[in-house]
């Protein structure tokens, strides 16, 4: 017998029980004033039969409490077994979207270093073959210095130091924080910032290494959340980049100097060979981007598709990539608490 169905009998019992008492009073109180001059057997007869359907009816008014109550308890039971039940579910929920992001991580990382693994062999192989032919030129002068295993790879044992050195690329990944933290807000983002710079360096996969800087104002007087989101960004090893916010006449705030800054620092350490990977959505960077293309930097730019400079996300160019921030939502939010129908 489910909850309602022991609710619905416990009522009506009681409602028997109260209306029989009622028609059994009403009896009884006919008789006595019908029996008024009978003897006193009688009386006493009648009395006994009146404190014999009182107790009936309290009787029935105790069982009628007493299911009512066993119901209302097995009510309680089921509910709080159910709010246990929403618990569980909501903490395996989050348990699984968690398995689900550090699984895509792993394999990001697992395919950077297959790929990486590749590039160095074959870098390995075509220096094997520039050593090898270097020594064929002079072979007294230099020893056999070059052993191919069986599956192929170079190994490389040197005894001229840094005779055919590689040239290592750099990937400079810069954040225009006002610009970016904006277009954020407009699309609802609580941006985990621990998962942005994974995401960020997983794009910059086919660099040598990489440095990551994020350009932001600071009033002259910070307020507690600014310092508290600046201690965040260094102690993930983020380069910070700190520049002065002015207050404008119509009451809303710049920055100052950000976009000139982070040019001037690109201009200067992006070498020929390297890479840029550029969050932002402002459509000022174009000449900059230009100018990086004509040095052989390659170019990505990360900004939101919605909220992009339209002739940045339209910008056609050999080296160049414009990668919408919405294809990296699901790896660089914080996790949601799902919502239990």
């Amino acid at each position: 017998m489910n909850i309602v169905s022991l609710l619905a009998s416990g009522l009506t019992l009681a409602t028997v029980g109260l209306v029989s008492g009622q028609g059994a009073l009403m009896a009884t109180g006919t008789a006595m004033v019908t029996a008024s001059g009978a003897s006193a057997i009688t009386v006493v007869e009648q009395k006994k039969k009146f404190d014999s359907v009182l107790r009936q009816l309290e009787d029935n008014f105790a069982s009628s409490q007493g299911q009512m109550q066993a119901s209302m308890a097995a009510i309680a039971e089921q509910i709080s077994r159910l709010e246990q039940d929403t618990k569980v579910t909501e903490k395996m929920a989050q348990k699984v979207d968690r398995v689900h992001t550090s699984n895509r991580l792993v394999v990001g990382k697992l395919q950077k270093y297959q790929r990486q693994h590749l590039v160095m062999a074959a870098t390995l192989e075509q220096q094997g073959q520039e050593l090898e032919q270097l020594q064929q030129k002079t072979p007294k002068s230099i020893p056999p210095i070059v052993s191919v295993s069986e599956a192929g790879a170079s190994k490389i044992v040197s005894l001229v130091p840094n005779l055919t050195q590689q040239i290592s690329t750099t990937a400079h990944i810069v954040i225009d924080g006002n610009n970016f933290s904006k277009n954020a807000q407009e699309l609802g983002l609580e941006i985990n910032w621990k998962f942005l710079k994974v995401a960020l360096v997983a794009l910059a996969e086919d660099s040598d290494g990489f440095n990551l800087k994020y350009y932001g104002g600071i009033y002259q007087k910070p307020t507690q959340a600014q310092r508290e989101k600046l201690k965040h960004l260094r102690d993930l090893k983020y380069e910070v980049v700190s520049l002065p916010v002015a207050q404008l006449p119509n009451g809303q705030s710049k920055t100052l100097g950000d976009d000139m800054a982070i040019g001037v620092d690109l201009m200067d350490c992006a070498r020929s060979g390297d890479e840029v990977i550029l969050v932002t959505g402002d459509g000022d960077f174009i000449p900059l981007i230009e100018k990086l293309l004509d040095r052989q930097v390659r170019v990505k730019v990360v900004g939101s598709a919605q909220h992009t400079n339209y002739r940045l996300k339209k910008y056609r160019g050999q080296g160049f990539e414009f990668i919408a921030l919405e294809s990296l939502v699901d790896q660089i939010v914080h996790l949601k608490k799902p919502r239990v129908a």
